[in-house]
């Protein structure tokens, strides 16, 4: 749609269906350099409409995206990369698209390695699916596919 047929569509009142992302970027461009704009409300409201259209397509494409990767690495035989990708999607669909800050106590998160050699858990909650996956259980299982990369690369040479 040009220039001048989007400017005169508004001005005769009519409202578009569908959006996209590019779309809302243009619309919102468009009303900022129209003339004819007399309502400061108006222009408000084209704003966030696009803002909010930009954000919700992001979060769809991002979701999408997340899904079709984890729904590969949750089958992976390797389990700690099968608990971890389970962790991410859930922690994913618990931040909220608008999020200043992480929810830390209600995501699933891994024990921590400590500086002293020791390991924490923190914010500890029941039903974490890492809980059941340590720092040692997981180095032992990604050092051994380590170890095979290894020798597989040696032994192309």
């Amino acid at each position: 749609m040009s220039h001048s047929d989007f400017k005169a569509k508004m001005n005769k009142g009519h409202q578009l269906d569908r959006i996209d992302t590019i779309d809302s970027f243009d619309f919102y461009t468009t009303i900022v350099s129209l003339d004819g704009i007399k309502s400061e409300q108006f222009y408000e409201y084209s704003r966030v409409g696009a803002c909010t259209n930009i954000i919700s397509n992001l979060r769809r494409d991002a979701e999408t995206e997340i899904e079709e990767i984890s729904k590969d690495l949750i089958t992976s035989p390797i389990r700690s990369i099968s608990l971890i990708a389970k962790a991410g999607l859930r922690n994913f669909q618990r931040i909220p698209s608008l999020a200043h800050s992480l929810p830390f106590p209600v995501l699933d998160l891994p024990e921590v390695w400590l500086g002293d050699a020791t390991s924490k858990r923190l914010f500890q909650r029941d039903d974490d699916v890492l809980n059941e996956l340590s720092v040692d259980d997981c180095f032992n299982e990604l050092y051994a596919g380590e170890q095979w990369v290894k020798r597989f690369s040696e032994g192309c040479l």
